[in-house]
């Protein structure tokens, strides 16, 4: 066998596994309530190894409610200069003034 026909099989399975690992995890990730009820059965699981005795609609709910936040983007708080600078550049009336001085002054700088 050559150096060449190895090396394409190789680079040719390094390909395959990245193929099949993403749809791995797609598969995952679209299986939501079969990995709910699978993360449920391993917290119930840990309580009774460790003697703790924990109800199961509890653990339901507290999967149900990580499960609905876990991809919810919060953005952080901004400050008041960040919440000043977003007022003013989504304001229609203060582009229109910034474009009516940008106006101003060309003609300005154009007649001298």
């Amino acid at each position: 066998m050559s150096g060449g026909r190895l090396s394409e099989q190789m680079g040719a399975m390094a390909l395959v596994d990245q193929l099949r690992h993403r749809r791995m995890a797609l598969e995952e990730h679209l299986d939501l309530p079969q990995r709910e009820i699978e993360v449920a059965e391993r917290i119930r699981s840990y309580y009774r190894s460790q003697g703790i005795d924990c109800d199961d609609q509890l653990v339901n709910q507290g999967v149900r409610e990580f499960f609905r936040q876990r991809l919810v983007f919060e953005a952080p708080p901004m400050n008041l200069w960040q919440r000043f600078l977003g007022r003013l550049i989504s304001s229609l009336a203060m582009r229109l003034w910034v474009l009516g001085m940008l106006a101003f002054a060309v003609m300005f700088v154009l007649s001298i």
